[in-house]
């Protein structure tokens, strides 16, 4: 499965539907609290076994910004 396939498996479950953008504020546009925020980073970096720190976290706000963390790390 791609990254963008199961970000967007994992966006489906917490949201129930598939209408945002990729380039959209996790928080703000998309509406996810924080806490859904950080199950959908470790969800995703779990599953493709990179590690994630606080500091990078804090620089992930779309869901491109996962995307090209996790394929950064994966290549």
């Amino acid at each position: 499965m791609t990254v963008e396939n199961l970000i967007k498996k994992k966006m489906f479950e917490l949201l129930g539907h598939n209408e945002y953008n990729f380039d959209e504020d996790l928080s703000d546009e998309i509406g996810l609290d924080s806490l859904e925020r950080v199950e959908l980073i470790y969800f995703c970096t779990d599953e493709y076994g990179v590690n994630m720190n606080d500091y990078y976290l804090e620089g992930i706000y779309t869901l491109n910004n996962l995307k090209d963390f996790i394929e950064f790390r994966i290549i």
